[in-house]
């Protein structure tokens, strides 16, 4: 049974493919993960577009570790060309920087311009902002909403509309002998 392939053709065993003296991670389904340090995350990006011919992002979105007091900025990057399947050559690339709301880094809508809607998203959702991005405003949410609801510190303001295991319970029980007198 072989595994996933990568760039390259070649069967990747494990969840960490050796090149040369550095091992290179990968994701559970065989992606190549890149990290760099949050500076170099512009430099990263057009590097994978101009260098890798990796044209076409598909994500870009954050994880919020909360543990960690840090927001990981992933986004999954392909190089479809008419003639090759779309994922023969593929990476992850990944960044870590603060968890704090309104932290900065560099748009890259630059280099891949359906950038800027993904970065909206995670603006929105998680309070990272994008240097650079053209049009960063809210786009789920309101734009008068004030917090950023994918973060694991998010605290939901809204009312407590009196469902509760005890109300639901009550339900259920009400409702079941009227179900059985209406089909009698």
């Amino acid at each position: 049974m072989s595994g996933p392939l990568d760039h390259e053709g070649q069967t990747q065993v494990d969840q960490r493919a050796h090149k040369g003296d550095r091992e290179r991670e990968t994701t559970l389904d065989g992606w190549p993960i890149e990290s760099v340090e949050s500076q170099a995350w512009l430099d990263c990006c057009r590097r994978a577009k101009e260098d890798q011919g990796l044209n076409f992002l598909a994500h870009l979105t954050a994880v919020h570790h909360i543990d960690r007091n840090e927001m990981e900025l992933v986004a999954y990057v392909y190089r479809v060309e008419s003639e090759e399947r779309i994922g023969n050559w593929r990476r992850v690339l990944r960044t870590s920087i603060s968890d704090a709301i309104g932290t900065q880094i560099e748009s890259v809508a630059s280099v891949w311009p359906t950038a800027e809607w993904h970065e909206r998203e995670v603006w929105d959702m998680f309070g990272i902002q994008f240097i650079g991005n053209p049009d960063l405003r809210r786009i789920l949410m309101e734009e008068d909403f004030e917090a950023h609801p994918l973060r694991k510190d998010f605290e939901d303001r809204k009312p407590n509309l009196g469902v509760t295991r005890e109300t639901l319970a009550k339900d259920a029980g009400q409702n079941e002998p009227s179900r059985q007198g209406s089909s009698s």
